[in-house]
């Protein structure tokens, strides 16, 4: 006669349950800690890569910036407006809503802007398009706004960019409002003749020339979303040539 097989008693199966509800916590714990980790170094990085980004947008509307001559001229002109709760070149590096103040910059003077500034641009110029728009032919000239303001909503500062695309166009130029940047505590620009770094630029004062270069500061808070703790801000300084820029003086 055939000897019946022998089934798991009631004790081997907790064992065995119990033995994968601890290897499933340690998965889980595991798993647990490395999204914790690949969050928390995400949002570390993102403020900064999004500052990297805005600074390549920068350098491509630099590098393509038109001479304010001919047929198509355009001056490049700074502000000199703080707007609205401003006070103009005001001397100190307080967050106090200058539009152009002494000591913006690292070690140096510009046209900046602060935290509490109203929006006005801080700077203006036309610049061919790279990656033209939808509707847009290759290489349409945009007017390029630079400006600092708190956006309707929102409590931090951002840097703005708005093109002003069609210009040539029969209907109404269409406006495009980008954020550069967010958390913005400082945007300072100054412009280098060749010679010296100036504090603004008026090409239509100038001879209608643009400046051999332009240098950025941008401040930004690192973690503009974190409540409490600590507030981590990041300085970059980059200078952008202009390309034009012999072509118009010499002409």
């Amino acid at each position: 006669m055939r000897r019946p097989g022998r089934g798991f008693t009631l004790l081997e199966l907790l064992v065995a349950i119990s033995l994968m509800a601890l290897i499933t916590g340690a998965l889980y714990g595991s798993l647990y800690v490395g999204f914790k980790a690949h969050r928390s170094a995400t949002d570390s990085v993102a403020p900064a890569r999004a500052v990297g980004l805005a600074l390549e947008l920068l350098r491509q509307d630099f590098d393509a910036a038109l001479p304010p001559t001919g047929i198509l001229a355009g001056a490049f002109t700074t502000s000199t407006d703080a707007g609205l709760g401003g006070t103009g070149n005001t001397t100190g590096g307080g967050l106090s809503g200058t539009s152009s103040r002494t000591g913006a910059g690292l070690g140096g003077t510009g046209t900046s802007a602060s935290a509490n500034s109203s929006g006005s641009a801080l700077l203006t110029f036309f610049s061919c398009a790279h990656v033209p728009r939808d509707g847009e032919t290759a290489c349409d000239i945009r007017q390029v706004e630079l400006s600092v303001e708190t956006p309707p909503g929102e409590t931090q500062p951002v840097l703005m960019r708005r093109l002003t695309t069609n210009l040539l166009a029969s209907g109404t130029p269409t406006v495009h409002e980008q954020v550069l940047c967010r958390g913005v505590k400082l945007f300072n620009l100054r412009y280098y003749d060749g010679t010296d770094w100036q504090d603004s630029w008026d090409s239509s004062g100038q001879g209608d020339i643009l400046p051999n270069a332009v240098e950025v500061t941008l401040e930004f808070v690192l973690n503009p979303e974190r409540a409490g703790g600590a507030e981590r801000t990041c300085r970059l300084v980059h200078v952008y040539g202009i390309a034009c820029a012999l072509a118009a003086g010499t002409n």
